[in-house]
C-alpha cells in the first residue's frame, strides 16, 4: 500500500536537522502510541529497508496492554494486505515475528505493563534461524526457512490492520544484517547514530530526541545518516528530561584496541581553523607506546595541518607539520585525563592545560594555520603503524585559542548548540552514540576498522569519562569543583578512598545543596558516598546501591528536589540527577557553606576498585560563583601584637594585569577586620588570568603583591596572606610587627600619600600634635584618635629608612 504523505504533518521540520547528534541526554524523549489507527509513524519506503534477506529490528518498549490475544503492531513493513515483509507484533504481552503476513516465532515471555523492555527480533538467512531476545538475552529461536518478500511500501511504527500498538516506544532500530548474541548485549543499552564500520549494516535508528536542548526535542529523524526519517500521525512525545534511565546510557565514548582502529572525518570548514586552535579531549590510555588523539593530516600522515599525540608518556602538538611542540607531563595509563592544546598564529603563543591546570606554555612561530582538504582523524591515520589502545570523549576542535577558564569550565560539562558559549566556529564531538558536532555542523565521522563506541552501558565493564549536562541544575558554573584522582579504596581491593577535601571561602549560610560525583567503578553496590562539613555534620548521600548492569559508574549530581528515587537495580545510570540517600538540607541547613568540606568513598567488598575523578557542592542553586579572594593585612600602627587584632579600618584593593603597564581592572573597599583576615569579593575578575595585588591605605605606603594571584577556574576563589613575610610583598616592602606569631605590615606614614614617607608628612603629623588634633584623621597613623607623639615616630622611623612604594 503506497501512501502520500500529507505536507502538513506534526513535527515535520524536525527532519531538517538529519545527520546531527546529542549529548549527555538529560532531555531525553519516547514516543507515545494510543492504539489508535490514527496514531502512527511512518518512514517511507528506501533500498534500505527493502530488506529481503537477514535483518534485526529492536526497540525498547513500554506497553500498556499486555492481555488482548490481537495482535498489537509494534513495526511493520508489507504491501496492503499481501504476504510480503517484515515486523514485529504484541500478542497477549509476547513479542512475535512476523514476515510475510505470517507469525513466524512468538516468544516465551510476556512483557510487563508498564515496564521498560528492550525486544529485538532476529534472522539470520543463511541459518534459516529466528531468534526473540528480552533484555538482551536469548528467549526463544527456531529453525524457519523463511525470507522476507521485498516490497515497496512504507514501514509503519505502532500501527497495524486491526491493533495498534498501546504504550511507549524508543530506541527504534532496524539492521540489514543478523545481529549477533554478543552484538545485541553490547549494543541494547546504547543510543547509535552513525553507519560506518562495524555498524555499516544499520539502516535507520530513532531515538527520538533532538540533538541538543534547545527549541523542541522531540524528534523522528533517522540518526543513522541513511536519511529513513519518520513521518508523524498523532504519535505524542514523552518526556523523560531530567531523570536517570531505565534503558540506556546517556555517557558513552570511542573505543580503540591499537591494532588498527581509528576514525576519520572528511574536511569541511569546521575542521580547518587558520587564526587559532584550541584541541582537547578526555583521554584513556592503557598502553605506554605512542599515541595518536586528533589530526588534520594527508592519509599516510607525511603532513598535516595539526596534530595532538602522545609520545614517551608525553602530550606533544604539531601545527603545519613543524619541529614538535613538547609538554613535560607525564600522561597516566589507565585513568581518565583531560587535555588541551591551544596555538595562536599572531604570536605563537602556545599552551597545554591537564586537568584543568596550565602545565607548559611559550612561543613557536608556525604561522596560520593550513586550510587543506585533508581529513579529521582520531584514535590515529591509514599508514601509522601505533594506533590509540583505550577510550577517547568529547573531542573539540574550536577555532580560537581558548583562555584557561574557558576549557575548565566545561571540563566537566559536554557542550552542545544550546550551551555553545564560544562565538567562533566549533567542533564538539559528545561522542554518546553519535558522529557528527554537537555544535556547529560537521561532516560525519567513520569509523574504520573494529573502531566503535565503548557501550558503556552494555554488560561488559566500560569507563565512563566524568562529563555531566545539568545546565538546568546550574553545572557548572554554579558549583565549587574539586578536580581529583583518588583511587577507590587507597590501596588493596576493600576499604576507605584517602579523604578529599575542598575550602570554600563563601561565607552564607545553607538553604538547598546539591552534591556532584564522578566515580567509576565496576561494582556501585560496594560503595557508600559521605561528605562531612565544616561543623563535622557528615551525610551519607549514597549507600551501596547498585545500578542494572554491571557498572558501578556514577556522574550525577544528588538533589533532594529530584523526583527520582535510588534504589537498588532501578537505573541503568544515575545522571543527570537523582535524589541522595540522606537529606543534605537537614544536615547542613542553616549552616555557614564556608570551611573545609570532605569527601569519603567506602568500598566495603574485596571485588574491584575504582577511582573518584571529580567532586563538587552547590549552595543556594548558585548560577555563578563569586570570584572571592581570602588575605590577610595588617597595617603597621594598626596591630597590637599583645592581642594580635588590629583596628579597624578601610582599605583599597585593586586587581591589576599582570603585563605592563599593569593596568586596573577592577578597584573594592574592605573594611579590614579585627584579624586581619577578610575575604574580597570581585566582579570583574577572570579565573585562571595572573593579577597583582596593589593596596592602598589612608596613611600607608602603597604595597604590591610580590606574586600573582590566580582565582582558581573550578572555584573561583584564591587566597593570598602579606601578613604572613615581607616576601609577600613586592621588594620585600613590608615590616615584621610581631615574633609571636611572626606578622609583617604593610608600612604607614604617607599622610599625603606621595608614594614615599619624608619631612612632607612629619610635618603633617607634627602641626596635628601640636593642635592637639582627634578624630578620624589621616595623620592619626595608630588608630587611636589622637594625634601625637608615637605617631611622629612611627612616621619619622620610615622617612630616615627611605620608605617609598615598590611597584611592578
Amino acid at each position: 500500500m503506497n501512501r502520500t504523505h500529507s505536507a502538513i504533518l506534526l513535527f515535520l521540520f524536525l527532519v531538517i536537522f538529519s545527520g546531527q547528534s546529542f549529548a549527555q541526554m538529560f532531555w531525553n524523549q519516547a514516543a507515545f502510541f494510543n492504539a489508535s489507527q490514527s496514531d502512527f509513524l511512518s518512514v517511507p519506503n528506501s533500498p534500505g529497508l527493502n530488506i529481503s534477506s537477514s535483518f534485526t529490528i529492536e526497540a525498547w518498549l513500554c506497553p500498556t496492554d499486555v492481555t488482548s490475544a490481537t495482535p498489537q503492531v509494534i513495526m511493520q513493513k508489507v504491501q496492503g494486505i499481501s504476504l510480503s515483509g517484515y515486523g514485529m507484533v504484541l500478542t497477549s504481552g509476547k513479542p512475535a515475528i512476523r514476515v510475510n503476513g505470517i507469525n513466524r516465532l512468538e516468544g516465551k515471555t510476556s512483557l510487563q505493563a508498564n515496564k521498560w523492555t528492550h525486544v529485538c527480533a532476529v534472522f539470520d538467512d543463511a541459518a534459516n534461524t529466528y531468534s526473540i531476545y528480552l533484555d538482551s538475552k536469548l528467549d526463544t529461536s527456531g529453525f524457519i526457512p523463511v525470507s522476507p518478500a521485498s516490497n515497496s511500501d512504507s514501514l509503519l511504527i505502532g500501527r497495524g490492520y486491526t491493533s495498534s500498538f498501546d504504550g511507549l516506544m524508543d530506541e527504534i532500530r532496524v539492521w540489514n544484517k543478523d545481529l549477533t548474541s554478543d552484538e545485541i548485549e553490547k549494543y541494547y543499552r546504547s543510543t547509535l547514530g552513525v553507519s560506518s564500520g562495524k555498524y555499516s549494516s544499520l539502516v535507520m535508528s530513532l531515538p527520538f530526541q533532538d540533538r541538543d536542548a534547545q527549541g523542541t526535542l522531540f524528534s523522528l529523524v533517522d540518526w543513522s545518516g541513511n536519511g529513513n526519517d519518520a513521518y508523524n500521525y498523532g504519535v505524542s512525545p514523552k518526556d523523560l528530561k531530567y531523570r536517570p534511565s531505565t534503558t540506556i546510557i546517556h555517557n558513552d565514548c570511542l573505543e580503540f584496541d591499537g591494532a588498527g582502529d581509528y576514525t576519520a572525518m572528511e574536511s569541511s570548514t569546521i575542521t580547518n581553523p587558520v587564526n587559532e586552535i584550541t584541541m582537547e579531549a578526555w583521554i584513556y590510555p592503557r598502553t605506554t607506546s605512542e599515541q595518536p588523539i586528533i589530526f588534520k593530516c594527508t592519509p599516510i600522515g607525511t603532513s598535516n595541518s595539526y596534530r595532538l599525540s602522545i609520545f614517551n608518556r608525553k602530550l606533544f602538538a604539531q601545527i603545519n607539520s613543524g619541529m614538535s611542540i613538547l609538554s613535560f607531563d607525564t600522561i597516566p595509563i589507565n585513568k581518565w585525563t583531560h587535555v588541551a592544546f591551544t596555538y595562536r598564529a599572531s604570536d605563537g603563543d602556545y599552551k597545554f592545560v591537564i586537568n584543568g591546570k596550565l602545565r607548559d606554555t611559550g612561543t613557536a612561530l608556525r604561522g596560520l594555520i593550513t586550510s587543506t582538504s585533508d581529513s579529521l582523524y582520531i584514535g590515529g591515520f591509514t599508514n601509522v603503524v601505533n594506533k590509540f589502545n583505550g577510550f577517547i570523549d568529547e573531542v573539540r576542535i574550536t577555532h580560537k585559542a581558548k583562555s584557561l577558564y574557558e576549557i575548565c569550565s566545561s571540563m566537566y560539562s559536554s557542550i552542545e548548540q544550546s550551551n555553545d558559549s564560544v562565538s567562533v566556529p566549533t567542533l564538539s564531538l559528545n561522542l554518546d552514540g553519535y558522529t557528527v558536532s554537537n555544535a556547529d555542523i560537521s561532516q560525519r565521522l567513520r569509523f574504520r576498522n573494529d573502531a566503535g563506541f565503548a557501550h558503556a552501558g552494555g554488560n561488559t565493564y566500560k569507563p565512563v569519562s566524568p562529563m555531566l549536562r545539568a545546565d538546568y541544575l546550574n553545572f557548572q558554573k554554579g558549583f565549587f569543583i574539586k578536580p581529583t584522582d583518588r583511587r577507590i579504596p587507597e590501596t588493596g581491593t576493600s576499604g576507605s578512598m584517602t579523604t578529599d577535601s575542598m575550602e570554600i571561602f563563601l561565607d552564607e549560610d545553607i538553604s538547598d545543596m546539591n552534591i556532584f560525583v564522578a566515580v567509576n567503578h565496576s561494582m556501585g553496590d560496594n560503595l557508600r558516598f559521605s561528605l562531612t562539613g565544616p561543623d563535622g555534620s557528615v551525610l551519607i548521600f549514597q549507600s551501596y546501591r547498585a545500578l542494572s548492569n554491571e557498572s558501578g559508574n556514577i556522574v550525577t549530581v544528588f538533589n533532594e528536589y529530584a523526583d527520582s528515587t535510588n534504589a537498588d537495580l532501578k537505573y541503568i545510570c544515575l545522571s543527570p540527577e537523582v535524589k541522595p540517600s540522606g537529606s543534605p538540607i537537614s544536615t547542613f541547613g542553616t549552616r555557614t557553606c564556608r570551611g573545609l568540606w570532605k569527601m569519603d568513598i567506602l568500598d566495603n567488598v574485596a571485588q574491584d576498585t575504582g577511582r573518584l575523578y571529580a567532586w563538587g557542592i552547590v549552595v543556594n542553586n548558585k548560577t555563578v560563583l563569586p570570584r572571592v579572594l581570602n588575605t590577610n593585612v595588617i597595617v603597621q600602627g594598626f596591630y597590637n601584637p599583645a592581642t594580635n587584632q588590629s583596628i579597624r579600618d578601610t582599605i583599597r584593593c585593586a586587581l591589576r594585569s599582570s603585563v605592563s603597564p599593569y593596568s586596573q581592572v577592577e578597584l573594592v573597599k574592605f573594611y579590614n577586620p579585627l584579624s586581619g583576615l577578610t575575604d574580597i569579593h570581585f566582579s570583574n575578575a577572570t579565573p585562571g588570568e595572573d593579577y597583582y595585588l596593589r593596596l592602598r591605605h589612608r596613611n600607608s605606603i602603597e604595597t604590591w603583591s610580590s606574586s600573582f594571584v590566580n582565582f582558581d577556574p573550578f572555584t573561583s576563589q584564591t587566597e593570598y596572606r602579606f601578613n604572613t613575610s615581607a616576601a609577600q610583598a613586592f621588594g620585600g616592602n613590608q615590616i615584621q610587627v610581631d615574633n609571636s606569631p611572626v606578622r609583617f605590615a604593610i608600612y604607614g606614614g604617607d599622610v599625603n600619600q606621595d608614594d614615599a614617607v619624608d619631612a612632607s608628612d612629619l610635618a603633617l603629623i607634627d602641626n596635628d600634635a601640636t593642635a592637639f588634633i582627634t578624630g578620624y584623621v589621616d595623620t592619626d597613623l595608630n588608630g587611636d584618635d589622637f594625634v601625637d607623639a608615637t605617631d611622629y615616630s612611627l612616621a619619622d622611623n620610615n622617612a630616615t629608612a627611605f620608605i617609598s612604594v615598590i611597584a611592578p
